[in-house]
């Protein structure tokens, strides 16, 4: 019947645009979630958090000399380089509220609901040897005494929700730290508390 047809063409198109909304939410390179995701879903579990009084961390990280390693290998083995970190990064986001995403460029996010800056830091220095352990080669480093393969610099950052916060904060202390682990050579990692957990101890 007519009714009948309509309403499987009704469902085909809620279920294509859907598909699309979650193809919208993706990195068009490494597959895994993008900025617009990663921002829904700090939006969701920083109110979750908030509700349950409860701690959320973040892990930023960023590729050392990568401008470097684009220049010297080409855009192409760029390209290859960010799949496979962002693969090793999907693995380390093993239980359902974790979210791995990447944030723009060479940078990617962890995001650790009901995780502690204690048990981010674990986390990181986990993804630390494990990217070691692939040996991508990298031998335009800016520093000789670095071993030439790639590596990340990571930052965390840990807090439990306040009123009338937003994880915004959270975010910029995550990144804050990485920074400081790149401009101390790169291939580290260094927790700063978020100044929200600190207003908050």
């Amino acid at each position: 019947s007519l009714i009948e047809v309509i309403e499987h063409k009704t469902s085909a198109l809620t279920r294509l645009n859907e598909k699309l909304h979650q193809q919208a939410l993706l990195d068009g390179l490494t597959g895994i979630a993008n900025r617009r995701k990663l921002d829904e879903f700090l939006d969701q579990q920083w109110r979750l958090a908030y509700r349950n009084q409860s701690s959320i961390a973040i892990i930023m990280t960023d590729v050392d000399d990568f401008k470097r390693f684009n220049d010297h290998y080409g855009h192409q083995q760029g390209d290859d380089c960010l799949i496979k970190l962002a693969k090793i990064l999907s693995a380390h986001a093993r239980r359902p509220s974790d979210l791995a995403a990447r944030y723009g460029g060479e940078e990617f996010v962890l995001v650790l609901p009901a995780t502690t800056s204690a048990d981010a830091t674990n986390v990181a220095n986990i993804l630390r040897p494990s990217l070691h352990s692939q040996a991508i080669p990298h031998t335009a480093r800016r520093d000789n005494s670095c071993r030439p393969i790639v590596t990340m610099s990571f930052g965390v950052a840990s807090t439990i929700p306040g009123e009338n916060e937003d994880w915004w904060n959270l975010m910029k202390s995550a990144d804050s730290a990485m920074y400081r682990a790149k401009n101390l050579g790169g291939d580290r990692v260094i927790c700063e508390h978020s100044p929200l957990q600190q207003a908050n101890d």
